[in-house]
């Protein structure tokens, strides 16, 4: 007799196993590919500092098993160490992203005392240099270091460039990542979004660097290949009961995913805690992953395959009811990659 499936224990967590908390929409960058579209003056609806103190009690009380601190950076908000502490003390694995050009030696030794478990390091064009001390600082640490690129046309060409400077620097990976079509990438289409052709090109370079300087030191991520060798775009999983993380914004509020934010769903965690808003998020978001897609997508074969794949870039590019250009099937019949 054949047995009962195992039950998807996913669809009842009463709370998230990981939360990437977004400390501050502020940055002393302004890099154009930014998801976030940081600034320097950030948001006007950022939290209190009273109000982040709320965030961490809520992320212990939930039992977070993970927490990613990020931003904008979140190195401008001075009680960031101190979060990590506090979490750090209660169990939870935390990691932070950084653009790197703000950390010194002193500033490393106080994150590595707060028990920070690895440090992400974003290196954005012309930081180079600040990047390089803040990396050495880590290292010097003893935090775990991974350098990420995210690459654009504008780049793509400099990819040797960057492994060749940092894979001696003590980082333990340096990630190549494609740009996502969010933020303010959504505006540079043209010239700063890979098109399938050229993500093949960068494939194989990293591939090739794998080879040379050691297949555990340089990695490369793609939508665009994933979905290519899938042979359609991954269905968007908004709305779905099964999600493990979730993304707290800086003024409080908790979406699923940091692509979602363009969706304005008001869920904010100050009003419900933690783990009501995580709970609700299914049935808020429900109807946009059952928009029907169009303009891009409506001609499209897969169209009733993939539903236009991620919902939030379809609304960031062509509104409500919108279609994803930036998608490899749509790009490789426009460019001729096919």
């Amino acid at each position: 007799m054949a047995s009962d499936p195992a039950p998807d224990f996913s669809k009842y967590l009463a709370t998230p196993l990981a939360v990437n908390w977004c400390v501050t929409s502020r940055c002393n960058l302004a890099c154009p590919y930014c998801l976030e579209s940081a600034t320097a003056a950030g948001a006007r609806d950022d939290a209190t500092r009273e109000e982040r103190e709320r965030i961490v009690d809520e992320l212990v009380s939930c039992h977070v098993l993970k927490v990613y601190l990020s931003g904008g950076e979140p190195l401008l908000v001075a009680e960031t160490p101190r979060y990590a502490a506090r979490l750090h003390e209660a169990g939870v694995r935390v990691r932070l992203t950084t653009n790197g050009v703000l950390i010194d030696e002193c500033l490393a030794r106080t994150l590595a005392d707060a028990g920070l478990a690895a440090a992400e390091v974003s290196l954005h064009p012309g930081t180079e240099d600040g990047v390089e001390r803040g990396v050495a600082a880590l290292v010097g640490a003893r935090i775990p270091v991974v350098l990420r690129v995210v690459v654009t046309k504008r780049n793509a060409g400099r990819l040797r460039a960057f492994v060749e400077r940092f894979v001696g620097s003590g980082v333990e990976t340096i990630s190549f990542q494609e740009v996502m079509p969010l933020g303010r990438a959504s505006g540079d289409l043209e010239t700063g979004t890979l098109s399938l052709d050229e993500a093949r090109r960068v494939r194989d370079e990293v591939e090739a660097l794998r080879k040379e300087f050691g297949e555990d030191r340089v990695a490369f991520s793609s939508a665009t290949l994933s979905d290519a060798e899938i042979g359609h775009p991954v269905p968007c999983t908004l709305g779905k009961g099964n999600w493990k993380t979730c993304e707290i914004r800086p003024d409080g509020n908790v979406i699923p995913c940091a692509p979602a934010v363009v969706f304005g769903v008001r869920n904010s965690l100050h009003e419900k805690g933690l783990k009501r808003a995580w709970q609700d998020l299914p049935a808020l978001y429900r109807e946009f992953a059952e928009e029907d897609p169009g303009g891009a997508c409506a001609a499209c074969a897969f169209r009733e395959t993939c539903r236009g794949g991620c919902r939030a870039i379809c609304r960031q590019l062509e509104g409500p009811g919108g279609g994803n250009p930036a998608c490899a099937f749509f790009r490789s019949c426009a460019d001729g990659d096919a």
